[in-house]
C-alpha cells in the first residue's frame, strides 16, 4: 500500500512507496576523519550533522519512524576518550535538537540498556528528559539505539517475561514484541548500513541489529562513509526499497 505524502515537503525525486520505518547505522565516521587527516572526534561530529540532515528529510518526506544506531553494546571497548567524547556529542545533540524534535510533533524514544552503571548520569537524564517531553507527540518517531544489543534486549525482554508469570501456552509473537524496546513501533522494514567496506565482498556486516524485528527488513549496503551520506544517498535507498517492497514478507 502507497503511502500518503500529504503535508510533506521536497518529495521531487522521490519512489511512491517509501518505509514506514527507516534505520540508519551511520559507520565509517572514523574513517572519513583517517582520510581527511582529521582527529576521530571531528568524524563523529561531522557523522551527528549528516544524521540531522537525515532525520529531517524522513520527516519532511512523510517517513514517520527513524531509528538511528548511535551506539552498541560493543562499543564501549574503543578507546575511552572516544567515548568519553561520544557520550558528550549524544548529549549536545540533544540540548541543540530537543526543542525542534519536539515541535516538529515527533515522540523520541530511547533504545538500549538503560540500567549499565557505565552510561554517564547527566546523559541519562538527558535522553529521559528528551522522551518525557515528547511522549504525547504522534506525527513522527525519531528513535536513538544506544547502548544497544539485540542479544542483550531478548534476554531483557524474556525476563519481563519471567517477571509477569506467563505460562508458555502464553507467551506469542505479540507478547514478545511487547516486551521489546520497539514496542509500539512498526518493524523496520528498510535498514541502511553506511561506511560498508568493499573489501568484504559479499558478507555484508549487520552488527545485530534488530534480529527479531528486521527478519522482514530490505538492508541496503553502501561504501559511502556516514559524514558523505546526503540526502541523494537517500534518495537512492529509497529507490531500492521500492523496486523490492512488493516481495518483502512472502
Amino acid at each position: 500500500m502507497e503511502r500518503s505524502r500529504e503535508g510533506t515537503e521536497n518529495c521531487e525525486g522521490l519512489p511512491k512507496v517509501l518505509p514506514k520505518h527507516l534505520v540508519f547505522i551511520p559507520d565509517g565516521n572514523r574513517r572519513w576523519a583517517a582520510e581527511h587527516h582529521l582527529p576521530a572526534i571531528e568524524g563523529h561530529r561531522r557523522g551527528v550533522a549528516a544524521v540531522k540532515d537525515l532525520m529531517l528529510c524522513a520527516q519532511n518526506w512523510g517517513i514517520e519512524t527513524m531509528t538511528v544506531w548511535g551506539f552498541s553494546a560493543e562499543n564501549w571497548k574503543r578507546w575511552a576518550k572516544e567515548v568519553g567524547y561520544l557520550m558528550t556529542l549524544f548529549g549536545r545533540f540533544l540540548d541543540d535538537n530537543l526543542e525542534e524534535i519536539n515541535q516538529r510533533g515527533a515522540r523520541f524514544r530511547w533504545l538500549g540498556n538503560r540500567e549499565d552503571a557505565r552510561i554517564p548520569k547527566r546523559l541519562k537524564e538527558k535522553l529521559e528528559k528528551a522522551e518525557a517531553v515528547t511522549l504525547d507527540n504522534s506525527k513522527y518517531n525519531f528513535n536513538i539505539a544506544l547502548n544497544y544489543s539485540s542479544r542483550d534486549e531478548i534476554v531483557r525482554a524474556t525476563r519481563k517475561i519471567v517477571d509477569l508469570g506467563l505460562s508458555s501456552e502464553q507467551i506469542k509473537w505479540s507478547s514478545v514484541a511487547m516486551m521489546l524496546d520497539t514496542a509500539g513501533l512498526p518493524d523496520p522494514d528498510l535498514i541502511i548500513r553506511a561506511g560498508e567496506r568493499e573489501d568484504e565482498g559479499e558478507t555484508k556486516h549487520t552488527s545485530g541489529l534488530f534480529a527479531l524485528q528486521g527478519d522482514y527488513a530490505r538492508w541496503y549496503f553502501t561504501s559511502i562513509l556516514c559524514p558523505d551520506f546526503s540526502e541523494d544517498e537517500l534518495k537512492k535507498a529509497l529507490w531500492e526499497f521500492s523496486k523490492a517492497s512488493p516481495r518483502l514478507g512472502k
